[in-house]
């Protein structure tokens, strides 16, 4: 069975239509019921794909997870705001730490410049 080809595979131009597909897609939005009636969204990638510690992709190195985009639940209100952000500098943390393992001469850098 042959497997899709992923975008690393395709020329320059074939990848240029499928950044300006999913860039250009639109989604109709009629409007809101307000905060009140706010949800969250289920699914997602499931958490046993993923390291715990880091929220790294156990099957796609560098690629790491937060937020509702894990299928995790909770109930409604600021509880989904804090697993958004807490993940968030979690998986940031690790993917920055990630990059300075990849690159030793700019993990002591400052980012101010003057």
């Amino acid at each position: 069975m042959a497997s899709a080809p992923t975008l690393a595979t395709l020329r320059r131009e074939e990848r240029q239509h499928v950044i300006a597909a999913l860039v250009c897609f639109e989604l109709p939005f009629t409007g809101d019921e307000g905060y009140l009636k706010a949800e969250v969204t289920g699914g997602g990638v499931a958490l046993d794909e993923m390291d715990p510690r880091t929220l790294a992709s156990r099957r796609v190195p560098g690629l790491h997870f937060a937020g509702e985009v894990l299928h995790a639940f909770g109930p409604i209100g600021g509880t989904n705001f804090a697993w958004a952000g807490v993940t968030g500098h979690l998986a940031g943390l690790a993917a920055a730490g990630l990059r300075a393992a990849r690159q030793p001469a700019l993990a002591g850098r400052s980012r101010r410049t003057t």
